[in-house]
């Protein structure tokens, strides 16, 4: 497994893993390829944006996108945008990525 900075070229595998997970149970939801992309675009383009992505060999199994925000006491990071693919939750792959 390989964890990475989000670069422009994961876009398209981040908008599949999270079509794959968020459109099964328990969730259901009903997010098409275009619709998808353009939620997860618009995080890209937030100042302060950072992404990690991970992959297993060439597959993505995960990413988190989130914004650092300065505060008076330091940096602060917020996460808006997190999944991994069901048949590796619970296996440390969340908390490797945060």
């Amino acid at each position: 497994m390989e964890i990475t900075l989000f670069e422009e070229k994961d876009l398209l595998a981040c908008t599949n893993t999270f079509m794959e997970v968020f459109n099964q149970e328990p969730w259901n939801d009903e997010w098409t390829k275009e619709t998808a992309k353009n939620y997860l675009e618009d995080f890209t383009r937030t100042p302060g944006f950072k992404g990690i992505v991970a992959f297993n060999e060439e597959k993505m199994i995960g990413f988190l996108f989130g914004t650092l925000k300065h505060w008076w006491s330091g940096d602060e990071f917020f996460i808006n945008e997190m999944c991994v693919v069901a048949d590796k939750q619970n296996s440390g792959i969340g908390t490797m990525m945060m």
